[in-house]
């Protein structure tokens, strides 16, 4: 107990809750209340589709909370690393961590990776495309949050200077490794290699970050980019690394010889496509009829000091350590009245912000409309596989397996 208390002690000088009023955070952070409930609800939806089926999915439920929730918290407290800030929600398990983004992760990690499994294909191929249905998932997320000021960037970070619709092209590609990875250690060390299921947590929470910055260091070196500094090139060649190792090892899938495909049942999984439809269909009412311009961010921020004072990252990029309005290139302000028409305090981490109102609502709109549609036909399609699907030759001639 002592050492939570010197824990949370350093926060002392911060007005932060655990928990606050849904009411009071409708009235500043509307979308992002909505948000938060979604991605809780989500993540025990996905914890009941895991007890239904079987342990191995209830190991990757659990898997993905861990490794996800630790990736966040190794990033987040690493000093130069530290890029990022969450909004306060309503529930907060530390200053810097909600719970919803705990379940954030369980809602595209373990919806990725189960199912990519039903396809049968081999380890690289699966962890693949788990990789690529995961950012499937994230994305959309990923604009919405950053415009409606559920979380804010680092104003000079290199590793997230490259963005696109306001999301950092490294988070992009953050996502499809990090997933990918994860699915990859699931497969190898609990599925085919069969440890028990403490060392296989261990090892997925333990290697799922390092082996991500080893596959975005090496697509950084294949595309010619800068090391720590991934940009559109990086993305597209880790896209296109990924395309090449499905198609190269589809032909050879068999349910039949999967790990989990005796436990995959015969009928589409609807459970899932059912939960992603409303995922998808309730982040495309968010940005089409949510006003970032009326949303007001009081939280932890990077800290406001002088224009230009610089450090060095993790990967010896040159960044500013404090932001400033002068210099500032962000999707927010000091405008609005909550923040009293007055600049922070010099060296001070806790302060208000104001959303801004789109410059391109129609851009924004229909890159939402692409994903919630590449998202919804994706996952519908691959849902339909199961042990009907899934053929094997006996010395009789072929026979569908399941039935």
């Amino acid at each position: 107990m002592d050492l939570i208390k010197t824990w949370y002690s350093k926060w002392d000088h911060i007005p932060w809750k655990h928990i606050s009023s849904p009411k009071e955070q409708w009235q500043v952070l509307p979308t992002f209340l909505i948000g938060e409930y979604l991605f809780i609800f989500l993540a025990a939806l996905a914890l009941i589709h895991a007890i239904r089926q079987d342990r191995r999915h209830v190991f990757a439920w659990f898997a993905s909370f861990l490794a996800g929730s630790s990736n966040d918290i190794f990033f987040m407290y690493l000093p130069l690393v530290d890029n990022f800030w969450q909004a306060q929600a309503t529930i907060m398990l530390t200053p810097r961590l909600p719970l919803y983004i705990c379940c954030v992760y369980c809602t595209f990690m373990y919806f990725a990776t189960v199912s990519a499994w039903r396809l049968g294909l081999p380890t690289l191929a699966e962890a693949c495309l788990s990789g690529l249905m995961g950012i499937m998932i994230y994305m959309p997320y990923d604009i919405i949050g950053i415009k409606f000021l559920w979380w804010t960037w680092h104003d000079t970070d290199p590793p997230i200077s490259y963005r696109m619709l306001g999301v950092p092209v490294g988070s992009t590609l953050w996502v499809i490794t990090f997933t990918g990875t994860f699915s990859f250690l699931i497969r190898t060390v609990y599925l085919n290699w069969r440890r028990s299921e403490a060392v296989a947590m261990v090892a997925v929470c333990l290697l799922s970050t390092p082996l991500m910055m080893v596959q975005m260091a090496l697509l950084q070196l294949i595309s010619w980019d800068r090391q720590g500094v991934p940009t559109l090139s990086s993305l597209m060649v880790g896209v296109g690394l990924y395309l090449v190792a499905i198609a190269r090892q589809s032909p050879r899938r068999s349910l039949l010889k999967h790990p989990c495909g005796p436990f995959i049942r015969a009928a589409p999984d609807f459970s899932i496509n059912l939960a992603l439809c409303c995922y998808y269909a309730a982040l495309f009412c968010i940005m089409f009829f949510g006003r970032p311009e009326d949303h007001v961010s009081d939280g932890i921020h990077q800290t406001y000091g002088p224009c230009r004072v610089e450090q060095k990252d993790f990967s010896g990029q040159v960044r500013h350590r404090y932001v400033c309005e002068r210099d500032m290139d962000e999707d927010w302000d000091f405008s609005c009245p909550a923040a009293k028409g007055e600049l922070p305090a010099d060296y001070s981490d806790w302060y208000v912000v104001c959303g801004r109102a789109h410059r391109n609502r129609p851009l924004w709109v229909a890159a939402l409309a692409f994903y919630a549609l590449l998202g919804s036909f994706t996952y519908s399609r691959i849902l339909r596989f199961g042990k009907r699907r899934s053929y094997s030759t006996s010395p009789t001639g072929s026979r569908l397996h399941g039935e």
